[in-house]
């Protein structure tokens, strides 16, 4: 494959698209920041709250009147801390504080960690390694949230470093006679949150280079076509020269030929590995809505699924650029079974999104005696729903779609024939002699509707066609259209 130049690429296609995946990707990147946090500080706040509910004020006073750590009650509220800190391995500090007659100065009255320990095993007790016995003071300075926690409970909004890595404290008040006479505060490793936040950034590091790739190869396969049209174009002017030159227009067309059969096995190349990562995203995607990394609110819920619906229009892009390359080629072949057309098209137009979210008027009209038909479901399928997408797409929010099925005698052979009608932008003359061409789309629609790529109409064309049957349209500019197709009985 030769190379490919930013400069031979579509920069139409390329800029706005680069830009507005920025702007989804960084979106989701902050939200999900913000539901992990929101997550971890609940989860921090419950566990103060719970733990606190544990310890009764009554005997916490009486530690505080002795300050002995031989005290049964002293040796109970350290069973009780170490308890609560071995239930949950984040848990890197428990302990109980109360007020003093100075307001910036409060006092322990039990430590899980009371007793010395030599975390270095270097034989030397430091300052972080002694123990915190009831009675020693602390300045209300080092954590200016503290003292809110004997009004409710609280979390410090700053993560902290200690020995035990990066730390985050809760407050909760412990009661006595309804009055807050102690507060309980926990410290708890956030290891696991800032894990969570490194592995959004990369996967939205990762989402972003996907969904660029996929615009350049977008990007590429529309310059291809271009410059395939470019050539047709210059053949198709070679053709009417002189009788001395019918040998280079032989030459241009064996060209044309090689060139047709490398777009094909190139859109089938590209087609299959776009698919894989946009598969991996959609995963992702499930991941997040299926709260695999925090439970996620409604905002965020709803511009992951916005998301989720444009990955699902690229798949379906793909799978109509690989039908193309296989109809053209012959390489499907047709799986034709007693076919209930009517059921078919009726679930199509009933579950037609498009139609729901722009509110139209839908109508069905089946005439008695409906022939049976014998034909492709899912190629039908693929037909039929790009008709009346298409229909519904083009036609402005409340307005009509009407689909029928009625017998059809031409010239004594018997067809089914199946017409979608709509009141919206209709097709002019000039662009109506291009409308089954690949990557064409109409004028009147190309500023109005930015969603599409040409190819669906295509595609139906050449099912049809593969299936013994006709396609074909009628229309009026600022009225509407109908597209319909025939298949033989």
């Amino acid at each position: 494959m030769r190379k490919i130049f930013f400069h031979q690429l579509e920069p139409k296609i390329i800029l706005p698209g680069i830009l507005i995946s920025f702007i989804l990707v960084f979106s989701l990147y902050l939200k999900t920041i913000q539901a992990l946090e929101e997550k971890t500080n609940q989860d921090l706040l419950n566990t103060a709250k719970i733990s606190a509910l544990q310890f009764s004020a009554v005997d916490l006073k009486k530690v505080v009147v002795s300050e002995n750590v031989n005290t049964p009650n002293f040796q109970e509220f350290v069973k009780k801390l170490n308890d609560i800190r071995d239930s949950n391995e984040d848990i890197s500090s428990i302990y109980i504080l109360r007020k003093t007659e100075d307001p910036e100065i409060l006092k322990f009255v039990v430590d899980v960690d009371w007793q010395d320990f030599d975390e270095n095993s270097d034989g030397v007790i430091s300052e972080y390694e002694k123990g915190i016995l009831p009675g020693d003071e602390y300045e209300v300075s080092q954590a200016p949230l503290m003292l809110d926690g004997f009004n409710h409970p609280t979390i410090e909004t700053e993560i902290f470093e200690d020995l035990w890595g990066p730390t985050r404290s809760a407050y909760a008040p412990i009661f006595y006679n309804k009055k807050p006479f102690f507060i309980l505060g926990i410290d708890i490793s956030q290891k696991k949150f800032l894990k969570n936040i490194s592995v959004t950034k990369k996967f939205s590091i990762g989402i972003f280079c996907t969904l660029v790739t996929l615009i350049f190869w977008i990007a590429y396969i529309f310059r291809e076509e271009k410059e395939l049209f470019a050539q047709n174009l210059k053949i198709s002017h070679t053709l009417k020269i002189s009788e001395k030159e019918k040998e280079k227009s032989n030459k241009l067309a064996r060209e044309l030929k090689k060139l047709d059969k490398l777009k094909d096995n190139f859109l089938a190349v590209a087609s299959h590995q776009l698919r894989t990562p946009i598969s991996s995203m959609q995963w992702f995607l499930e991941m997040l809505l299926n709260n695999d990394f925090g439970e996620l609110n409604k905002d965020q819920t709803e511009a992951i699924q916005d998301m989720q619906k444009s990955a699902q229009r690229m798949i379906l892009l793909i799978n109509n650029l690989l039908n193309i390359v296989q109809l053209e080629s012959n390489k499907i072949t047709p799986q034709k079974t007693k076919l209930n057309l009517v059921d078919l098209a009726q679930n199509i137009l009933k579950n037609c999104l498009i139609i729901r979210e722009k509110k139209h008027e839908s109508s069905f009209f089946v005439e008695k005696n409906l022939s049976e038909i014998f034909s492709d479901k899912n190629l039908m399928e693929q037909v039929i729903r790009n008709l009346i997408s298409n229909a519904a797409k083009y036609t402005d929010p409340k307005g009509k779609i009407s689909v029928e099925l009625k017998n059809k005698t031409i010239q004594s052979k018997n067809f089914v024939e199946f017409t979608v009608t709509d009141t919206g932008y209709g097709i002019s003359k000039k662009d109506g002699a291009k409308i089954f061409h690949k990557f064409f789309r109409a004028q009147e629609v190309i500023y109005t509707q930015s969603e599409g790529a040409g190819i669906g109409l295509c595609v139906s064309k050449l099912i049809i066609k593969k299936l013994g049957g006709q396609i074909g349209f009628s229309s009026k500019e600022k009225e509407g259209s109908t597209f319909w197709f025939l298949l033989p009985v």
